[in-house]
Order: structure tokens, then C-alpha cells, then sequence
């Protein structure tokens, strides 16, 4: 393979890769057959003419490892696809770490794993339960103010 074939290949291969949505491509999307890219980056990289940064090179060559074939692709992208769409989370980042650090409180006041657990289900389950009753007032037509912190009902 002379060198303006092996530049017209890996171009057309770093196309290829630029427009690849996934982190594994097809092997039908390939421009040219696997072993036809192959070989022309280890011509390139073994010649090494300049006409390509050998660092660059080799770590786009380390990357034709994941271009699959048709069934594995279609497996790995719908799980991608999957992962991509999957809702974040709402709690904010503040009652995160409010709560991470209400836990290493306990944790250093020497409390068991289990014994914490069993605390937070307990405080649950009162914050619950104090929900409820503010349902049931509402229903027996009492103003209940909506803006309660919920951390303050958990404190109790």
C-alpha cells in the first residue's frame, strides 16, 4: 500500500471515527474493511512519514478494537441509549449533603450500620406519618401551610 492510499484510508477512518455517536462503532459503518485500515496505520506507523503525529497514530489505531459487528453494536448502543435516557436525579444537591452529613454525624458518635438504619426507617417513618396528618386536616377543611421544612419535622 503506498503512502497516498494510506492517507486517503485513515482520513476517510478518522471521518469515520469523528462521526461515530457511540462508544463503539459498526463494522459495516467503517469506510474500508478492518484489515485495510489496519494496515494502513501500521504501514504509517512503522514508515512513520510525518505525515501524521505517531502519537496520534498509535492511540487511533489502540481505538479499532471497538468496532463491532452488527448484533454486538446493536446491543451495546440500545444499553448506551438506555443509559443516556435515564431520568437524573431530583433531589437537590443541598438536602444531598445535608443528609451525607447528618449520616457521618452518626456514624462518628459511634453508632452501628444497623442501629442508624434503624433510626433513619424510625424518622421516615414519623416525617410520613406527620404527611399524612397534614392530608387529613386539609380534608376536615384546616389551612395547612405548605411551605414546612421537612427536615424540621424529621428533627423533631
Amino acid at each position: 500500500m503506498n503512502i497516498s492510499e494510506r492517507i486517503k484510508v485513515i482520513q476517510a477512518y478518522g471521518v469515520a471515527l469523528e462521526n461515530r455517536e457511540y462508544t463503539v462503532g459498526n463494522e459495516g459503518d467503517l469506510p474500508y474493511p478492518m484489515q485495510v485500515i489496519k494496515k494502513a496505520f501500521a504501514c504509517e506507523i512503522i514508515e512513520d512519514t510525518g505525515a501524521f503525529p505517531l502519537d496520534l497514530l498509535e492511540s487511533v489505531y489502540s481505538d479499532l478494537g471497538a468496532w463491532t459487528d452488527e448484533e454486538s453494536f446493536n446491543q451495546i448502543t440500545a444499553y448506551e441509549s438506555h443509559l443516556k435516557n435515564r431520568p437524573t436525579s431530583s433531589t437537590p444537591v443541598a438536602e444531598i449533603k445535608e443528609y451525607a452529613r447528618k449520616m457521618q454525624e452518626l456514624m462518628q458518635a459511634g453508632d452501628s450500620v444497623e442501629s442508624i438504619n434503624k433510626r433513619i426507617l424510625k424518622e421516615n417513618i414519623q416525617a410520613a406519618s406527620q404527611l399524612m396528618r397534614f392530608k387529613e386536616l386539609r380534608e376536615e377543611g384546616f389551612k395547612v401551610d405548605d411551605n414546612f421544612d421537612l427536615n424540621e419535622i424529621l428533627n423533631r
